[in-house]
């Protein structure tokens, strides 16, 4: 996740306020600081993308999920019947992953 900044300025209040909602929903907002005069308005804005953030959710969970896999298969092919337990518990870990992805999707 990239912090970033950005300034608005305007000199309506109106159109102002009507950007900073629009950026606001676009984004995730850390901080804000606002300073207005009797001709202007502006605002510091410290942010994250939600964009950017939701992409690099989607790629962890991308490379957990590979992990997993690589892991699964593995221990299929070097456990016994009597380890079954332990095959279930990583299927349950990949079925929650999916979950995860698809929250993201």
């Amino acid at each position: 996740m990239t912090l970033q900044f950005k300034v608005i300025t305007s000199s309506n209040a109106a159109d102002f306020e009507h950007e900073i909602n629009n950026f606001m929903e676009k984004n995730y907002i850390m901080d804000i600081k606002y300073s207005t005069s009797s001709s202007s308005f502006s605002a510091f804005i410290m942010y994250c993308s939600k964009e950017e953030s939701e992409k690099e959710a989607q790629e962890k969970i991308d490379s957990l999920q590979k992990d997993l896999n690589r892991q699964i298969n593995i221990i299929k092919q070097t456990t016994s019947v009597k380890d079954e337990v332990l095959q279930r518990s990583f299927l349950a870990a990949n079925d929650m992953l999916e979950k995860g992805k698809q929250l993201f999707s």
